[in-house]
């Protein structure tokens, strides 16, 4: 049981780490978290991390350890105290991972809930003085209403990403992340009339213009001050806040 008598759905430890030179290079690697609790008798196998979330600033790890979190709360203690050493996929010790500046806080679930990102401020009445608060998709089409053409969408269809503070978007009351990175889809100028044109006719598929659009999108994790409740911390998951592939596409 969560805070409050709710039933715990998930409990994940993240873990930052800032100052890493190299960070694209652990894009496809591999970590597991081998913890070790103080209090309580139970022996963990390394847990596996998520795949590597990469920003411009930091690398952040989580680990799902819904299992430890659950038998400290059995056995009636408050604090959740390990020891945890953290391997590469060799089930070797990362070093170089220890000597950079490390944040680490754990995230409990009391509720496992997807929404739209609108949805969740929508009441708020401080979202709604921000002039800037609109962060909805502006002219991206319906996924579902798109046919895929095909042409070399990498050469010619890129993903352009640029980072956003949630305080310039005069939304103070967002706890974590302090930023979000967007994402636009940029067609290549270079690409001539004529070959969208031959591409078209080779597709033999009717449809409207091609447009370089948001194919599949990434969700971001977000906790806030949930204003109906008196304040209290809320973390929720929020659908297609950024594009995580662009293509060409006939709509």
């Amino acid at each position: 049981m969560a805070q409050g008598g709710f039933p715990l759905k998930k409990a994940e430890l993240r873990i930052e780490f800032y100052g890493i030179s190299n960070k694209t290079a652990m894009q496809n690697k591999t970590y597991f978290a081998d913890i070790h609790p103080i209090d309580i008798a139970l022996e963990l196998s390394p847990i596996k991390s998520s795949s590597p979330y990469i920003d411009e600033d930091l690398v952040e790890l989580t680990f799902d350890v819904t299992e430890l979190y659950n038998a400290t709360r059995k056995e009636g203690l408050d604090v959740l105290q390990f020891k945890l050493r953290l391997l590469r996929g060799n089930r070797r010790t990362a070093k170089a991972l220890s000597r950079t500046t490390i944040k680490a806080f754990v995230i409990v679930y009391e509720k496992l809930k997807s929404c739209g990102f609108q949805d969740a401020f929508k009441r708020d009445v401080r979202a709604k003085r921000s002039r800037d608060i609109n962060l909805e998709k502006d002219n991206v089409p319906e996924r579902n209403s798109t046919v895929g053409l095909d042409i070399n969408e990498e050469e010619h269809c890129h993903k352009k990403d640029a980072f956003v503070t949630f305080a310039e978007k005069g939304m103070d009351f967002v706890i974590h992340p302090s930023y979000y990175r967007t994402s636009d889809c940029v067609l290549d100028l270079a690409l001539s009339h004529t070959f969208m044109q031959t591409d078209l006719s080779k597709s033999k598929r009717k449809g409207g213009l091609v447009c370089c659009v948001p194919t599949d999108f990434e969700s971001l994790t977000m906790v806030f001050e949930d204003i109906s409740n008196d304040g209290r911390p809320v973390m929720s998951k929020f659908n297609d806040m950024a594009a995580r592939r662009c293509g060409c596409q006939l709509i």
